[in-house]
């Protein structure tokens, strides 16, 4: 999606680079949580983060969500995320939700 790069340890709360932060009550669900709401924000020189424009950022998840439905449909799991795949999100926290 053009928001991290690939290959690179990502810096969260949640992730090695602060186990200062870990608290054990976290679960898978706490941790996708805190990268969905890392998605929309600037990378302000976070470790990994990149920083495009909202117009390449835009392009980069049209390319993923296109790489996605085509991974899914490949092993017959399209149907279960089609009505995710097709909602548009914002690309940064003050933008309207389409």
């Amino acid at each position: 999606t053009g928001r991290f790069e690939v290959g690179k340890k990502i810096c969260l709360s949640i992730s090695q680079h602060h186990p200062e932060l870990w608290q054990p009550g976290w679960d898978i669900r706490t941790a996708l949580t805190a990268i969905q709401s890392f998605m929309p924000t600037a990378g302000n020189g976070a470790i990994a983060a990149l920083d495009y424009n909202d117009d390449e950022r835009r392009r980069l998840a049209e390319k993923s969500r296109d790489a996605s439905t085509s991974s899914l449909r490949s092993c017959g799991m399209l149907e279960n995320f089609e009505e995710f795949l097709e909602k548009p999100r914002p690309l940064t926290s003050d933008s309207p939700a389409a």
